[in-house]
């Protein structure tokens, strides 16, 4: 339903594309290329996520927020608050959360389209009832598409990997859509 919302709140946004900042102006600059403008954005992201641990398999829907900053055509930074999901394990239900500062890499397919490359630090948190839940700190790494729609507003498609400290080990894998609106 969110992510729902938020298109509808794109629509306009991307339908007053000629009014954008000077992010998008695609002048030259004193060499004949066209010149790049970092920018800042917040976004917001749905989708699914699968927990894996020995013994048990669950899937859930996950949403999230994301900060970031696209220093270049190559490279940015990311914060993310992340709700990775419920799950069930062998001794009772839960969920879980993340916290994550990552670094991405773009690789830039047109100029509008690029594939990303996210490795960061995720601070995990399970909740689980009655027992008690448990914390962990380890790699996020993930994989995506970025899309400029418009100057304003991109899209992404992504997939990222987190471990969890539960019982036993746990990896939860995340599919997103999501939309990052920059300023």
């Amino acid at each position: 339903k969110l992510l729902i919302a938020s298109l509808f709140l794109a629509v306009p946004m991307m339908a007053n594309a000629a009014h954008c900042d000077n992010r998008c102006d695609n002048s030259d600059d004193n060499d004949g290329e066209v010149s790049y403008q970092d920018y800042t954005y917040l976004g917001i992201k749905a989708g699914s996520g699968q927990y894996k641990s020995p013994g048990n398999i669950g899937s859930s829907n996950s949403y999230g927020a994301t900060s970031g900053y696209r220093a270049s055509k190559l490279f940015g930074v990311e914060m993310e608050y992340t709700y990775l999901g419920a799950y069930r394990d062998a001794v009772s239900a839960g969920h879980a959360t993340a916290v994550s500062v990552s670094g991405l890499h773009y690789l830039n397919m047109t100029d509008n389209l690029a594939l990303i490359g996210k490795l960061g630090i995720a601070y995990t948190t399970t909740q689980n009832s009655p027992a008690r839940g448990s914390s962990n700190a380890n790699f996020v790494y993930g994989i995506g598409l970025d899309w400029e729609a418009s100057c304003d507003v991109g899209i992404r498609l992504e997939i990222d990997k987190y471990t969890l400290k539960m019982p036993a080990t746990t990896t939860a894998t995340n599919a997103y859509m999501g939309l990052n609106f920059s300023f």
